[in-house]
């Protein structure tokens, strides 16, 4: 976390020149009756773009709770800086903290630094990939034991596409190996589909899917996956 507070406080006094973007994504579940089932998804994104340099400020939350016991609780938050450099050539360095109690994580820290190159840079069609090098401190819930430490990589590619003047598509595949422990590798994907109500308001139908070769609870399964209609805020 001394991490993440410090990115945030190094990057702020810059705010004041950049270009500024948001977006707010909200999803609620409620039923009653015979089922009573709760559950809450927000995501927030901030972009302030300065020249030629993108920080970005995001995170998420997600509650649930079924019968009136608690069934999901992860969350994440991230701070990360972009340069764009010539001919398509991108470089980044970020840093996440993240947890999910039902997972076994009680907190997991990623550092990741890498290049990405954008394949396709048209106004209503953009591809691209990264590829990098991640160090996580990992530690488990109700564990006395010193925290996990593992060396990874990391391979993302991001499919953009402006379907119709209000239909926009993304699709979008990550690989995660672990250089220090070689079978637990995850593998992460998406797609949405988003239709805009007006300048402001959108509606997004989105699928994502984790898979963990190794879960940090053996029992677990080893995918993980949600469907979300959700209402977004962009400006």
């Amino acid at each position: 976390m001394k991490k993440l507070i410090l990115g945030l406080v190094c990057f702020l006094p810059m705010l004041s020149h950049a270009e500024f973007s948001h977006e707010s994504e909200v999803s609620i579940l409620n039923t009653g009756g015979n089922s009573e089932l709760s559950t809450w998804n927000l995501k927030s994104r901030n972009d302030y773009k300065l020249s030629k340099s993108n920080y970005q400020l995001s995170g998420h939350y997600t509650y649930g709770e079924a019968g009136g016991f608690e069934s999901a609780r992860n969350w994440d938050a991230k701070i990360g800086y972009e340069r764009h450099l010539k001919k398509g050539w991108l470089g980044y360095i970020s840093e996440q903290v993240e947890g999910d109690k039902f997972k076994g994580i009680d907190s997991r820290y990623n550092t990741d630094i890498g290049a990405g190159l954008e394949l396709i840079n048209e106004e209503k069609h953009k591809l691209k990939t990264e590829l990098g090098y991640r160090y996580t401190i990992e530690k488990h819930r109700n564990s006395i034991q010193a925290d996990d430490k593992y060396h990874k990589g990391r391979a993302y590619i991001e499919n953009d596409q402006q379907l119709t003047p209000t239909l926009f598509f993304r699709v979008w595949l990550e690989y995660i190996p672990n250089f220090s422990e070689g079978s637990d590798y995850m593998f992460n994907g998406g797609s949405s589909l988003q239709a805009s109500l007006n300048s402001i308001f959108s509606l997004k139908v989105s699928y994502e899917g984790n898979y963990d070769n190794m879960p940090t609870i053996a029992s677990n399964k080893k995918y993980d996956y949600q469907y979300t209609t959700s209402l977004i805020a962009k400006f």
